[in-house]
């Protein structure tokens, strides 16, 4: 074996020889027989440079979308005064100064001072869209957040002029809001809006604003989810979530279609960092085209009510009602003469449509209703203990959030229940032995939470019947006028609790 492999060594740069020239000639054949007219070396130095013409007419649609949407998109500067509710310093703010070097307790004509709160100054920055003109007045939309409490505002256009601006109003609820400036330059740019609802995951899109201080910045990606719930506050947009670069300064600045069009208002960014990791949401533009009008007219928003407090089911909870395989709000709790209490919508209802049109989950039932015009009488059809039906309400305007926070005490019944499951019982020590449903929540200043009623109470009785399920307790419930008596028992001692409807 060994001779063997010196041989072919022995051989082996001859047949490398070999290989290589024959290579040499194939290659000069065929350069030969395809020739290298101009054509040819054209294609060369296209293939070479590794780039593709599409991503140059790519390029060319970023620049043009660019120049024509960046001139409509403003920063925003605000100053605001704050007061911080305690004091940096518990003896005081004048503290060690006054103790060593103050008058003394037995000079006369001295009272004691008294420490003054310090205010201080604080800056923000943030986005807006150019979206409305009226004479000399130019409406901009930007978020409520970026002006909310602020006592100046200044705006700075494209071109660098800055004009002081007035807040026209807000809607909390959306976190939007409109400011004012004015200015006879006809010139300015307002944006081209679009329409949201034709968006799908998946489009290319650019995000404008002016990040960390960074004026008229753009960013590109991609629609990465439509309809994101959650945020922020009690925002109820339905948020669209991109991968395009969103920082902080973003906020009320433009998510801009491929068609120029701005079809959402950048809002805020998941991140476990402070910084953008690929988590944008933006308020869909068709979520504030109404809040423009209203705010530009009348500086407010006049929202519908239902007068519900409503959500999504949990699995167990579904099945004992009967709608496990159907999509719809569940309606939790009810305020008292509202229009659902006044239609004959009742705790335990599962409302599937509003006005002949499917409903996909509880968060769309309130962005439908809060679309709603006061007056208006809509058709509800919903699940109430296995049964479909239909209720006509009138629908009434919606109260200021603070309003709204006030009413606990007509909220019907004030709390919220589950069905007791062996997961449950294996999780809660105190359900092992215990069956039917047990309260899982109380809501604060409610007849429920005022007579006693507290969280892992579970129900045995309401008015003379056994509970043995969800459904039994909601049917209970739709038919009490006037009071509820309810046997709970808690830490394994019965208690007897009423609330009046």
């Amino acid at each position: 074996m060994e001779k063997q492999n010196i041989k072919f060594k022995g051989l082996l740069p001859l047949i490398l020889s070999s290989i290589l020239f024959g290579a040499g000639l194939s290659f000069f054949a065929l350069s030969c027989s395809v020739g290298m007219g101009p054509s040819a070396q054209v294609l060369a130095e296209t293939r070479q440079s590794g780039v593709a013409p599409s991503i140059y007419e790519m390029q060319n649609s970023f620049r043009a979308i660019t120049r024509e949407v960046l001139p409509s998109i403003v920063e925003i500067q605000t100053r605001s005064i704050t007061t911080p509710s305690q004091p940096l310093n518990p003896f005081g703010e004048d503290f060690p100064w006054d103790f060593f070097f103050s008058p003394g307790p037995n000079q006369e004509n001295q009272p004691p001072r008294q420490p003054q709160p310090r205010q201080f100054e604080s800056r923000g920055l943030g986005s807006g869209v150019l979206v409305r003109r009226q004479g000399n007045q130019i409406d901009v939309l930007t978020n409520n957040h970026v002006v909310d409490g602020a006592r100046e505002i200044k705006v700075v256009l494209f071109d660098q002029r800055e004009f002081n601006a007035t807040l026209v109003g807000k809607d909390t609820r959306r976190d939007l809001a409109v400011i004012r400036f004015e200015s006879n330059d006809q010139s300015i740019k307002l944006a081209k809006l679009g329409d949201s609802s034709q968006l799908e995951v998946g489009d290319l899109v650019l995000a404008m604003g002016s990040p960390l201080g960074l004026g008229f910045s753009v960013t590109q990606g991609i629609i990465s989810a439509l309809g994101r719930r959650g945020g922020p506050g009690q925002n109820i947009n339905d948020f669209i979530q991109t991968d395009a670069a969103i920082n902080r300064g973003n906020s009320g600045g433009a998510l801009v279609n491929l068609q120029g069009e701005v079809v959402g208002i950048n809002t805020w960014i998941a991140t476990p960092t402070g910084g953008s990791v690929g988590l944008g949401f933006a308020i869909p533009i068709n979520n504030a085209k109404r809040v423009i009008e209203e705010l530009s007219a009348s500086g407010q928003v006049r929202y519908g009510w239902l007068g519900v407090s409503v959500g999504d089911p949990e699995p167990d909870l579904a099945q004992d009602m009967g709608v496990r395989n159907e999509r719809g709000a569940f309606v939790f709790n009810v305020f008292k003469n509202s229009p659902a209490d006044k239609g004959g919508i009742r705790p335990g209802d599962y409302i599937v449509q509003l006005s002949g049109r499917s409903l996909r989950n509880s968060s769309e039932l309130i962005q439908m209703v809060g679309d709603l015009q006061p007056g208006n009488r809509v058709e509800f059809e919903l699940i109430r203990m296995g049964r479909r039906q239909r209720v006509n309400v009138v629908i009434e305007q919606r109260a200021q959030e603070e309003q709204i926070d006030s009413m606990n005490n007509l909220l019907w019944p004030g709390f919220t229940i589950m069905p007791i499951t062996d997961e449950l019982r294996r999780s809660e020590p105190r359900l092992q032995n215990a069956k039917g449903v047990v309260i899982v929540g109380v809501v604060s200043r409610t007849p429920a939470q005022i007579a006693g009623l507290r969280e892992a109470d579970v129900i045995k009785m309401v008015n003379g019947r056994n509970i043995q399920n969800s459904r039994e307790f909601y049917e209970v419930l739709a038919n009490t006028t006037q009071e509820l008596n309810m046997t709970v028992i808690r830490e394994g001692v019965d208690v007897t609790i009423g609330i009046k409807r």
